[in-house]
């Protein structure tokens, strides 16, 4: 008996931790996505979550090849899957460029963008590797 009750606190100390650590990591995304959104540089790697043509919801991810005052240029990860792992990070195409405006990226941040191959796209996660300060930072 006792070692139920034992699990049963186990149980919902680690259900507990695992509520507050993904509500954590959600804000920490959203402010990284705030910060860096309006700030692109090349090799920021954007996470985007969207409904594709035959309405699988999927992940791909796009790194930044150039930023120009009006637009952001990005290389096409190869692979994309429901929910895909970040092992696949590295892994762009050189050859498939992507463009967006200014205006494509606010509303990716919002989870409005809609194209031919992406509806309901909706930017998960920017990545900038560490050491990399965003441009006009203090």
């Amino acid at each position: 008996m006792r070692y139920g009750k034992n699990i049963l606190i186990l149980a919902l100390a680690i259900g507990l931790f695992l509520f507050f650590y993904i509500r954590y990591v959600n804000k920490e995304r959203k402010e990284s996505i705030a910060l860096l959104l309006n700030q692109p540089s090349t090799g920021d790697i954007y996470k985007i979550r969207y409904t594709d043509y035959n309405n699988n919801r999927t992940v791909r991810y796009f790194r930044v090849a150039e930023v120009t005052k009006d637009e952001v240029t990005f290389y096409r990860g190869k692979l994309s899957a429901w929910n895909v792992s970040d092992v696949f990070l590295n892994e762009f195409d050189l050859n498939r460029i992507e463009t967006f405006s200014n205006d494509d990226l606010k509303l990716l941040g919002k989870g409005l963008y809609n194209s031919d191959e992406m509806r309901k796209a909706e930017l998960v996660e920017i990545e900038r590797k560490t050491g990399t300060p965003p441009p006009n930072s203090l």
